[in-house]
């Protein structure tokens, strides 16, 4: 049996929150005309009391829950367990039984509630009938603004529970009892049934019952999951580890399952976002912890350690939040391409041992037809997550192969090595130019060194030939690590979008200070401009339009500066200097935008290639083999082999996949799971970047840690707290070189460029609850009913939503409440999830010009938002 006790952190809840999430929730109106139960005497008033206080501690029990929000405790009734401090009456829960309460009636469990004993002017202790669909319990997921109640008062439905004072025993009721029937009076006390009333009241009826209704709780938790949410986002954006500080793109209602989409303002909190891929984001978080570290390394002041403590944190945070959703990349993908793996393998066997014979029989080919068939799904789900993911596994192979042609010694060494790169490249199509050029030149010089080889293999003791192959190995391995130098040139480490932050920022300082020239506004243009330059400098790219704007980009920065810096300041010569700079950073990012314009991740693009192919030679196969009459069988063989041929090409990529995930998931986190398998359930290896990460954190957040200690020594800098204070700085500072060392190992098979839709990395400790491992969020389902909306891409730039005509907000998140009436939750429309100008039509599609105006109010019967801001 369970026992769901309420964790430690949801006691001793101050009444004041208690009574503002009440009346976040509508207030604490008796059910229907219960008031009427109540005459002024003060003894009523009293019970009246009662009731409410023990509907607060409900309530927030309810929102408060780590693990369900919405979840209540079962009544005290049934279990009887001394071993286990659990008896009838004591005022503790009831443990489960299986996955059921073991009675949904039972007194009010005061001492789980964190309550006094509280009783009714009998002396009678309350009690609680709670709605099965609220035990807090796995097994009643999703718990949510949907979810549906069985309880029923007076014949009206949605009842999330009741609290009921017995009073005085009437007629044959014998108290002390276990029997409801004792304390309740007619349907009430009838059992589990789920039917109650309310009244009226009578000489064989006094219960005074007080109802909590669906609306009433959920609007409460609502309100909670709202505030979450928008607390998340905001320390998102605020994390020092998110350098531009940007809110996560929102999935619009527009996009696939849960994608953020660039340049979408409102939507539901993605699971992805399009950015500068994996290899990108890690080599950024690299030099981040190499800073901050160094940085923590640098200070002696306690009170500089800890701030430089805190952003260290908040950059550990952001690796290994980075590291599981590397994991999470590799892990999909190497399912992906195993799928495919297995379905290629059997295309290739059945039309090899169909071509053995040099025919293809009726049966053979409607096998190979049937095998064919069905891979479509499994190839382009491989394609479109090479894209979607930013995982280009070609520089990583190229770089393995290059190592074996330079490693070969031997005749069937260099054989094996040649045949590998030869049968790479004639499976490879690069899009970009760079690539595509290098590519060509590998492609013409693999065949001669293919043929060397050949011929060494076939007189092995002939060291001429030998030396012959080993040179036209050498030059083929000079040709890949070019071709891979010239796939990462083509690449530029930022999106557009993320560099475009900068020119607004510099057009915004700019507009300021001609607007009202001062000191500050001048300061405040400089520091964009000292931000810009630093991030122009750090763009890496090898397209030549890129640089060259990149360089001009710089150029215009120092001239601006040098006019910003200057000891009297020419506004003229400021604002001619900002102006060009604005017209430089809209040429580089002009050329980054028309890069990006071109596909270069080569596997991707080799992926499209040979998947097409693969469909126009099975096209031709079956046009053959169904033909009528059907061709002689021996002429149907060349269009299976070539069929054969298209479905190796596809399945050398999806083994290079395969291999490349399999090193990087276990560096990031866990081995990968396999099929059908949570991989947030996988276990997590001790040397993995993941755990490293989280070891570290902990050695700075944990209880008696190294932010704590050294809080400790400032309050009180004794020489004791300082030596706690040191060793546990150096603790901290060992666990962060063993980090860094397992990220600079994941960069060695990590490679990709740009993602369309990259597991999301949160920034912020305070968005764990939306982490895969995480509860409460994912398994209630919490994210089919939040949406949010951003001002702007940056948390920098001034908020302009307003709520009710007023205010000046960043960010506004909402939850949206049960369906209403006329409320159909199928197509994603605004207008079936809020209500008011929250569903303005402008916030449909991608919403990327959405109306700024939100509408709170208290829940009714047409209009049930939840709102936080």
């Amino acid at each position: 049996m369970k026992h769901h006790a309420p964790p430690s952190a949801q006691r001793g809840v101050a009444l004041w929150m208690l009574l503002i999430l009440v009346a976040m929730a509508g207030g604490y109106a008796f059910y229907r005309s219960a008031n009427s139960q109540f005459n002024k005497t003060g003894q009523e008033a009293k019970i009246a009391a009662v009731l409410v206080r023990a509907k607060e501690a409900l309530l927030a029990r309810a929102v408060t829950d780590d693990n369900r929000p919405g979840s209540l405790p079962c009544p005290d009734l049934v279990t009887n367990s001394q071993g286990l401090n659990n008896i009838p009456g004591d005022g503790k829960a009831d443990m489960f039984a299986m996955t059921q309460c073991p009675s949904y009636v039972g007194w009010l469990p005061w001492v789980t509630l964190d309550l006094p004993e509280l009783t009714d002017d009998a002396g009678t202790r309350l009690w609680y009938v709670l709605s099965p669909a609220l035990k807090d319990d796995d097994s009643a997921h999703p718990i949510n603004s949907d979810t549906a109640m069985v309880l029923e008062v007076d014949g009206s439905s949605d009842i999330a529970a009741l609290i009921i004072a017995p009073r005085a025993p009437l007629g044959s009721q014998t108290r002390p009892s276990n029997n409801p029937a004792d304390y309740l009076d007619g349907e009430n006390g009838n059992g589990n049934d789920h039917k109650y009333v309310a009244g009226p009241r009578s000489d064989n009826f006094n219960d005074i019952v007080l109802v909590i209704t669906r609306q009433e709780l959920m609007a409460a938790v609502e309100k909670r999951v709202a505030n979450e949410v928008n607390s998340c986002l905001n320390q998102h954006a605020a994390s020092s580890a998110n350098t531009d500080h940007r809110y996560p793109w929102p999935a619009p209602l527009s996009a696939s399952g849960f994608q953020g989409k660039e340049n979408s303002f409102f939507g539901r909190v993605p699971t992805t976002q399009p950015g500068s891929g994996p290899e990108a984001a890690l080599k950024s978080t690299i030099a981040k912890l190499t800073l901050t570290a160094n940085q923590l390394g640098n200070t002696a002041d306690a009170s500089q350690q800890l701030l430089a403590l805190n952003a260290l944190g908040e950059t550990i945070t952001q690796a290994r939040n980075l590291f599981d959703a590397i994991f999470s990349a590799a892990n999909k993908l190497k399912q992906v391409a195993d799928d495919a793996d297995n379905l290629l393998l059997g295309i290739d066997s059945a039309v090899d041992l169909a071509v053995a014979n040099g025919r293809i029989s009726v049966t053979e080919g409607r096998t190979i037809r049937t095998l064919t068939t069905t891979t479509d799904s499994t190839l382009e789900s491989l394609r479109d997550q090479t894209a979607q993911l930013g995982i280009d596994v070609m520089p990583w192979q190229l770089t393995q192969l290059a190592n074996a042609l330079g490693a070969s010694n031997t005749s069937t060494a260099l054989l094996n090595s040649t045949q590998a790169t030869l049968s790479l490249l004639n499976a490879t199509t690069a899009a970009h130019p760079l690539a595509s050029t290098a590519l060509a030149s590998a492609q013409s010089t693999a065949p001669g060194a293919y043929q060397a080889a050949l011929a060494s293999a076939s007189s092995p003791s002939d060291l001429t030939l030998l030396n012959v192959a080993k040179a036209a190995a050498n030059a083929l391995s000079s040709e890949i690590i070019n071709l891979g130098g010239k796939i990462e040139a083509s690449r530029v480490n930022v999106l557009a979008s993320e560099a475009s932050v900068y020119k607004t920022s510099i057009e915004s300082a700019n507009a300021a200070l001609l607007n009202a020239p001062s000191t500050d506004n001048l300061k405040a243009l400089q520091a964009a401009l000292a931000a810009t330059k630093a991030a122009v400098n750090g763009i890496v790219t090898g397209v030549p339009d890129v640089s060259t704007a990149q360089s001009n980009a710089l150029s215009s920065l120092e001239t601006a500066e040098s006019a910003a810096t200057a000891p009297i300041a020419n506004y003229a010569l400021v604002d001619a200097g900002a102006t060009a700079v604005i017209a430089n950073l809209n040429a580089l990012l002009t050329s980054i935008s028309n890069n990006q314009l071109i596909d270069n991740n080569v596997t991707h693009t080799s992926l499209i290639a040979a998947i097409n192919t693969f469909k126009t030679k099975r096209t031709e196969f079956t046009q053959v083999d169904t033909a009528s009459p059907r061709p002689v069988q021996k002429t149907i063989t060349p269009y299976a082999n070539l069929l054969g041929n298209a479905a190796v090409d596809i399945d050398i990529w999806a083994k290079i996949i395969s291999a490349n995930a399999a090193l990087v998931a276990p560096l990031a986190k866990a081995n990968p799971a396999s099929a059908n398998t949570d991989p947030s359930e996988a276990a997590v290896l001790d040397n993995s970047a993941f755990k490293l990460a989280s070891d570290a954190l902990a050695s700075i957040t944990g209880k008696n840690e190294s932010a704590s200690l050294l809080q400790a020594y400032i309050d009180n800098p004794s020489t004791t707290n300082q030596a706690k204070a040191i060793a546990a700085l150096a603790e901290t500072a060992a666990l962060v070189n063993s980090l860094l060392a397992a990220a600079n190992a994941l960069d060695t098979p990590l490679s990709g460029t740009t993602a369309s839709a990259f597991p999301i990395v949160w920034q912020s400790s305070r968005c764990d609850f939306m982490l895969p491992t995480a509860t409460w969020w994912s398994s209630n389902q919490w994210a089919n009913s939040v949406f949010y909306q951003i001002s702007n891409a940056t948390m920098t730039q001034p908020g302009k939503l307003t709520v009710n005509g007023t205010g000046s907000y960043r960010v506004v998140t909402l939850v949206a409440g049960r369906a209403l009436a006329g409320q159909t939750r199928g197509p994603l429309n605004v207008s079936v999830f809020l209500e008011g100008i929250n569903a303005d039509s402008s916030r449909n599609g991608d919403a990327s010009t959405p109306t700024t105006a939100f509408t709170s109010a208290p829940p009714s019967a047409t209009f049930n938002d939840r709102l936080a801001y």
